[in-house]
């Protein structure tokens, strides 16, 4: 017998909600289901957390890893030493990278390479990269149909040589989410103007010729886009590219269920984020 905290009992006091841990005495027989439901997401930040993790759990596929779904990184130079654990997370639905440096590196492919066969979404949030790393980081997993990038810094002035010729995600993705961080010109150039998307949000966007690319996007999306948000910094942007849009055939017959000026940090309710 194993001493345990089952999950919260919530309880309503003057109709506000009251959280009140309950500990009971359990077989050991529970505790793969509460190792699932306190493994379900999981953050390391920095390079202590990875250590952390490395010298406490065991890279094994039928520990406790195969139980998260979402993984967050933070702050992160190199992945290095931490390959082995990557393999053991053989369920993961979700990466979330935050603040890392790593994505400069190439190796960030091979290190999450592993999650090929599960990985449906990836998200960043403020780190720099290249469009070379970014794109084939994007070839490596054939199974994503969502990308956010959020204040997600281009180096390399939009070089775009020896970029994959192949990259399944921009053949019929689900979603695309952007948040520019504003800048040069030819930041959007790793995405080709053929992509085709579900659901396309856009956020500061700020540059005539990106509008340009954009309206591609949509063209090419017509006949599958569903939603489609664009949040322009200057009326003139914004101006210029839904009236080209408006008057387009092609998106004028397409399905596109709603037209949404999103003003508000983080994605609309009905986004596939918040499902």
């Amino acid at each position: 017998m194993i001493i345990d905290l089952l999950p919260d009992y919530q309880t309503q006091l003057f109709g506000k909600p009251i959280t009140t841990p309950r500990y009971s005495t359990v077989s050991r027989q529970w505790v793969p289901r509460t190792q699932e439901r306190h493994f379900q997401s999981v953050r390391l930040c920095g390079q202590s957390g990875l250590e952390k993790w490395r010298t406490t759990i065991e890279p094994d596929p039928s520990g406790v890893s195969r139980y998260v779904r979402e993984l967050s990184l933070g702050s992160l130079d190199t992945l290095e030493g931490f390959d082995s654990h990557i393999c053991a997370f053989a369920n993961v639905r979700a990466v979330k990278l935050f603040t890392c440096s790593v994505l400069c590196s190439p190796s960030v492919v091979e290190s999450l390479a592993p999650l090929r066969s599960t990985l449906v979404r990836l998200e960043i949030h403020a780190g720099p990269t290249t469009p070379s790393v970014i794109t084939s980081l994007l070839a490596a997993l054939p199974r994503l149909r969502h990308f956010r990038a959020h204040y997600l810094r281009i180096l390399g002035n939009g070089d775009v040589t020896g970029l994959p010729s192949k990259v399944p995600f921009f053949e019929d993705a689900d979603s695309l989410d952007l948040l520019l961080k504003g800048g040069a010109s030819g930041t959007l150039d790793w995405i080709p103007p053929s992509a085709r998307f579900r659901y396309l949000w856009i956020d500061s966007l700020s540059i005539l010729d990106e509008s340009g690319r954009v309206q591609q996007w949509i063209a090419s999306s017509a006949r599958v886009l569903k939603f489609l948000s664009i949040k322009a910094d200057s009326p003139c942007v914004y101006l210029n590219l839904f009236s080209s849009i408006l008057l387009s055939d092609c998106v004028i017959s397409s399905q596109i269920a709603v037209l949404y000026h999103w003003t508000s940090r983080g994605a609309p309710p009905w986004s596939p984020y918040n499902s």
